[in-house]
């Protein structure tokens, strides 16, 4: 869509979105042999990855466990141990900006740091910086690469006049956080949420979310209404007066006025989740539905922990009071109950969340899936 309007656009970093490696002849290379991860030779090519998907360019790796493996555009070039990593995108992304900074045409920047997800490898230089163990030695290094990219900004002259979206896709992973330890410290990695990557509840999916636009949007204000990350195209096509098809963004509400008005309201009424086991959740600012009687995902009780120990089969909270998802309403409620379950089901057989023609899903969707 931004390439429509005259951007020149680059990913760096995670593409967590299906990479195959070819070999020489055109085969798909095996990265498991049953035993380990294999190393893929350098040459190898990728058909399917960022620049295949519709950006100009791209440098990074595909996931977690083959970080070691660099891929530019769509070939491998390189191997690099992972605790290099961090570094060598914020190097990447500054070297970027302070290329185009003097170009005519705008640019879009999609980087998605390896941190702080596993492994958690702080670089040298942060070590022990923290005081907190390896994972908050992490999240320090992760801030201070932001902050040079930021920098990078300043120093071409371009912060004035570009925008920077901030976020992240989940929750913090509880073990890869080692979150007992970090309790001891008096450091809570869901903050005050329950749950954390992986489940239903606010743990796994409220995320931060930081906007900064110098002479836009208010520096230090807070807008408490109800997003989803879905709303970024959406946003982005207003913000360049774009005109997009009704089948394009099927779930995106543009936050425009938000960003510019932190008294706004949104038009955003509801936000559906789904846990890692497909358990789904539908929210509207007051209410939350959890169509699970377990956390959906990791935590204890999990789903069949809650069944084994008969707990209700769904889950209602009402989120202006209970944030913390600490006593669930779902028996003393059923109106309210069935009128977000009709809602949901509503939106799965219209095929989204925004007015216009119905669309087809991807796969079939059950939003009563039991586990067996």
């Amino acid at each position: 869509m931004l390439k429509k309007a005259g951007y020149k656009t680059v990913a760096m970093g995670k593409w967590h979105l299906g990479f195959t490696y070819l070999n020489e002849k055109g085969k798909p290379y095996e990265l498991y042999n049953g035993k380990e991860l294999l190393d893929v030779p350098i040459g190898d090519f990728v058909p399917n990855g960022a620049v295949s998907r519709g950006f100009d360019s791209y440098i990074g790796f595909h996931h977690s466990t083959s970080m070691n493996i660099i891929v530019k555009n769509n070939k491998v070039i390189d191997h690099m141990a992972p605790i290099k990593m961090l570094q060598f995108l914020g190097h990447n992304a500054a070297d970027y900006i302070t290329k185009e900074a003097t170009s005519k045409e705008p640019f879009f920047m999609y980087l998605a740091l390896n941190s702080p997800h596993s492994p958690v490898v702080p670089s040298k230089a942060w070590q022990g910086k923290s005081g907190m163990g390896d994972y908050a030695d992490f999240v320090m290094e992760t801030d201070d690469v932001v902050g040079k990219v930021l920098e990078a900004l300043e120093k071409n002259g371009i912060a004035d006049n570009t925008i920077v979206f901030f976020t992240s896709d989940n929750g913090t992973s509880y073990p890869t956080a080692n979150g007992k330890e970090l309790e001891g410290l008096g450091h809570y990695p869901s903050a005050n949420f329950r749950g954390s990557k992986s489940d239903i509840w606010e743990g796994g999916h409220r995320v931060p979310f930081m906007v900064r636009w110098p002479g836009k949007i208010e520096a230090n204000s807070i807008n408490d209404e109800l997003i989803c990350q879905t709303s970024l195209m959406a946003t982005c096509a207003e913000i360049n007066n774009l005109n997009v098809s009704e089948n394009v963004g099927v779930d995106s509400y543009s936050i425009l006025p938000l960003l510019k008005n932190r008294k706004a309201k949104s038009n955003h009424k509801m936000v559906i989740h789904h846990s890692i086991q497909g358990k789904f959740s539908i929210r509207n600012k007051k209410w939350k539905l959890e169509l699970t009687p377990g956390s959906g995902g990791w935590t204890s009780p999990t789903d069949p922990e809650a069944r084994k120990e008969n707990f209700p089969k769904m889950q209602l909270y009402n989120m202006k009071k209970d944030q913390e998802e600490t006593t669930n309403l779902y028996k003393k409620h059923p109106r309210i109950v069935k009128k977000m379950t009709l809602e949901l089901e509503k939106i799965v057989k219209n095929g989204r969340t925004t007015q216009g023609q119905s669309q087809e899903n991807d796969v079939m969707v059950d939003i009563f899936k039991t586990d067996k």
